[in-house]
């Protein structure tokens, strides 16, 4: 059972309110930018690329990024995931058009977002994002493939997982890392052998710093995020690694997990908070995370097993007028499958307005939904 505990520091950002937005506010519109071709497309890197978002020039390029999207290309990425561009977030960078730009690239095909993101004409941009949603499905297809295949070669004895192999795509290392880490929770590495050296990336699990705790092996360098890293190391110390990681690494099962949220809220109640959560979450990042809330006391009305994988689980639920739902992306279609009609539930998560706009009725249909993080 994880146990559930308030965290006191972003409640003490909200407690501050207004004092504290207004000085954002004042702030940011204070900083004195020089715009510039080479400025309008780069506020998409500080989103993709984790750029901490409590530096007040970095949130200040992403909100004139979302306010003025009038690049073709992008706006074509956005309305084929039934988007609307004039009420874009920064969720919509790190969910919608970034995974299509890095799928390309990660399959061989940069020039077509460069041609993308540099075309003027409607229907070459056109023509240029329906090549790239393939080349996206053929790379979802091949991540699925090699996830199934370094399943099968993992030591369920080892702390932290390290797949050495000398076929797949170097650009899919990071992506299965993070597949695996989840499944077995436990740090993962995906390496590969070139000219008698290791090298890779791994994604982390369970808050543990693995650059800290790679930091001691002096044959080892990583590069990247606490979490999230590039890895090298010589081949012949791969032995040496995991007897190390084995020995040193913190005993997860010993740690009773623990889910933050922020404040507790009725399930009827769920509209009517959610457009200011939304404001609150506008820009979110490195550094600066979403407000999570607990709704308790929620009667489950329906569950649905979504996605062409069957990994996305939406939970209907009877709540007054606010018509809340629960979802959870990237699990087996039986999480929370025990879960019943007219079962209650409590779950934290994060609280967002679903917004789906219909181009051919040009009707906009707004939903509070709660991405969960945990559920009981």
């Amino acid at each position: 059972m994880k146990c559930w505990e308030v965290g006191t520091l972003l409640i003490r950002v909200i407690v501050l309110g207004n004092e504290s937005i207004e000085n954002r506010k004042r702030y940011t519109f204070n900083i004195k930018v020089k715009h510039s071709q080479r400025h309008r497309k780069r506020w998409i890197t500080w989103m993709a690329d984790m750029m901490d978002m409590t530096v007040m020039e970095n949130r200040y390029m992403v909100m004139r990024g979302l306010k003025n999207m009038n690049n073709m290309g992008l706006i074509r990425i956005i309305k084929s995931a039934k988007k609307n561009p004039d009420f874009l977030r920064g969720d919509d960078v790190g969910f919608t058009i970034a995974p299509l730009i890095n799928g390309s690239a990660r399959m061989g095909k940069i020039e077509l977002p460069i041609q993308l993101l540099l075309s003027d004409e409607d229907k070459k941009v056109k023509s240029i994002r329906q090549k790239m949603n393939k080349l996206n499905e053929q790379r979802k297809q091949i991540q699925a493939e090699l996830t199934a295949k370094y399943e099968k070669e993992v030591n369920i004895n080892d702390k932290v997982i390290i797949i050495s192999d000398t076929e797949g795509n170097k650009g899919f290392n990071g992506l299965v890392a993070q597949n695996i880490a989840q499944k077995f929770q436990r740090p993962t590495f995906i390496v590969r052998e070139f000219n008698g050296m290791m090298a890779g990336s791994g994604r982390s699990f369970g808050g543990i710093n693995t650059q800290e705790l790679l930091e001691p092996l002096d044959y080892v360098k990583t590069q990247g995020h606490a979490q999230s890293h590039g890895i090298d190391f010589p081949a012949d110390k791969l032995n040496d690694l995991r007897d190390y990681l084995n020995k040193n690494m913190p005993d997860l099962k010993s740690k009773e997990p623990i889910v933050m949220y922020d404040f507790e809220i009725e399930a009827d109640k769920a509209y009517d908070y959610t457009e200011d959560i939304d404001a609150f979450n506008y820009i979110t990042g490195q550094g600066f995370p979403k407000v999570a809330v607990r709704i308790n006391d929620v009667m489950v009305e329906g569950r649905r097993v979504m996605g062409e994988r069957k990994n996305t689980i939406k939970f209907t639920t009877i709540s007054g007028e606010s018509n809340l739902e629960l979802i959870k992306f990237m699990v087996d279609e039986e999480y929370m499958s025990h879960i019943g009609f007219f079962d209650t539930v409590s779950a934290v998560g994060v609280l967002s307005m679903n917004v789906f706009y219909n181009f051919a009725t040009k009707v906009t249909t707004r939903t509070p939904q709660l991405n969960i993080t945990d559920i009981q």
